[in-house]
């Protein structure tokens, strides 16, 4: 009898969780179809802040060798006006210091721990050897507190990358442990500006952390590069420029950005540049957890802002004011006209398509979410990790795997560590406008993708959801090559997500 009410129990809890976390994803993750009262403002009261160099160390550079040392420590920092949040940080502020390198650079990073847990750095995006991916538990055991770990890799592509913890990162990423990793190439002389904007959600009351069921619904702050509100630092722009802005999403929902009624172009996706860049106009940029965006303008003669779009109070938090220090004008707000969306666009990146090959191995991935126990869980083909079968691979293969979600409650944005992917095609329909090559891919509810890569950078890499709530509860799996092994010296038994 016990049984049964602890059954009935359960879901009732699940369908009310459930009905929350519902309500939280309709209301935060997409934008508003109506016209929502925005937030006045003025341009005026915004000023363009000098950066605060105090937390940052100078890279020490040596001929083609970069040097940057990162110590993981806490720090309170104020967030909005009047909320100072006790944080982790890489070297004293959220986001880290930007590690800024160019093409064919090797880089040093020597990582100090001096917070009271492990941690670990995750290049994400970047296809480093594997024993620099940072994983706890399967490619390094973990950096322990008062101990040290250099990483090395060559800059081999450029392109808009992000850093951050792998160990028990639903926890340490939300605390701050999150930075920019920018690798220049040849068109960066191209540029007049270069502004890099980290997207976040942080909560007011300070309770960072593990979101559980309810997703990061309680989150009350939107922030870009740490700051919400009128801390948010006005950009300099000077009419005529050249401006790339990226974009990295180091939060748990996709942000849809509005640029105004400026003319703007998607120059790269995850990194890989785009050929061709098409113009767009009075479109939401939608830039979901880990993936990065890259677009430039022409300066106009006049100032203009960038706000979030999504149907929440929070959203009035995240302005981004572009300043035009020659110009007394400031560009209308007008509404947009739709999202700019990625498959369809006409984009293709700079990699040979790989739809017309034939495939060495085919792995299907169905995504789902369950109740174990009181909690939650969220599946790949029913089962959560480490209890999955990898996706076995040899060097040189070329794999498809079908995402398809049988959730039809959250989106899971799915990553693969040390490999870009192609998207062939979406819900059955192939992509026939070129090769689009991304290393994150939100997945909405009731959605299918087919994917293909290239098996070129050996050893086991994780592929799991990066909602990294998801992943902590069980939405991980791994691609492991033909003959390779944990080394004998990493400890297993420590936390991977």
């Amino acid at each position: 009898m016990k049984n049964i009410y602890k059954a009935i129990l359960i879901l009732l809890i699940a369908s009310v969780l459930g009905s929350c976390s519902m309500m939280g994803m309709m209301n935060r993750s997409e934008p508003t179809s109506e016209k929502r009262q925005r937030k006045e403002v003025d341009i005026n009261q915004f000023s363009i802040l000098p950066i605060d160099d105090t937390f940052y160390t100078r890279p020490q550079i040596e001929g083609d060798k970069i040097t940057y040392n990162i110590v993981a420590q806490k720090t309170k920092q104020e967030v909005s006006s009047g909320i100072k949040l006790n944080l982790y940080s890489y070297n004293g502020t959220v986001p880290g210091q930007e590690i800024r390198v160019k093409v064919g650079q090797q880089v040093e990073v020597n990582l100090k721990n001096e917070l009271d847990q492990p941690v670990t750095i995750h290049w994400h995006g970047y296809p480093v050897p594997v024993d620099m991916d940072g994983v706890p538990g399967v490619t390094q055991n973990a950096v322990k507190p008062g101990e040290s770990f250099q990483y090395s890799f060559t800059a081999t592509v450029p392109g808009t990358y992000w850093y951050h913890s792998h160990y028990k990162s639903a926890e340490q990423v939300d605390l701050g442990l999150y930075g920019a990793l920018i690798v220049e190439g040849d068109r960066q002389t191209e540029l007049d500006r270069d502004y890099t904007f980290i997207l976040d959600e942080m909560n007011s009351k300070g309770k960072a952390g593990p979101k559980g069921m309810m997703g990061s619904s309680n989150d009350d702050l939107f922030t870009v590069n740490g700051k919400s509100g009128d801390l948010i630092s006005a950009y300099e722009i000077q009419t005529g420029e050249n401006v790339r802005l990226r974009f990295i999403n180091a939060g748990y929902i996709t942000h849809y950005m509005n640029l105004g009624s400026i003319e703007y172009r998607v120059v790269a996706v995850d990194g890989q540049a785009v050929m061709d860049p098409q113009i767009i106009q009075n479109k939401l940029l939608p830039v979901g957890p880990g993936e990065r965006y890259d677009v430039e303008f022409t300066a106009p003669d006049s100032s203009f802002f960038i706000r979030e779009m999504i149907n929440t109070p929070a959203a009035d938090g995240l302005i981004i004011p572009l300043i035009n220090r020659t110009s007394k004008k400031t560009l209308d707000e007008t509404e947009y006209d739709g999202i700019f969306t990625l498959i369809g666009s006409g984009i293709a990146t700079e990699y040979a398509s790989l739809a017309s090959n034939k495939y060495d191995q085919e792995y299907k991935m169905v995504l789902s979410h369950g109740m174990k126990g009181m909690g939650m869980i969220y599946t790949i083909n029913g089962r959560t990790y480490p209890d999955i079968d990898p996706l076995d691979v040899k060097r040189g293969d070329i794999i498809k795997v079908t995402l398809e979600s049988k959730d039809m409650m959250f989106d899971h944005p799915m990553h693969l560590h040390g490999h870009f992917f192609q998207v062939l095609s979406k819900d059955g329909s192939p992509v026939e406008d070129g090769a689009i090559f991304k290393d994150t891919l939100v997945v909405k509810p009731g959605e299918k993708y087919e994917l293909a890569f290239i098996a070129n950078n050996p050893g086991e890499w994780m592929f799991h959801c990066h909602d990294l709530n998801h992943a902590s509860s069980g939405m991980m799996t791994s691609v492991l090559y033909d003959g390779y092994a944990i080394p004998s010296h990493i400890d297993q038994s420590q936390p991977s997500e």
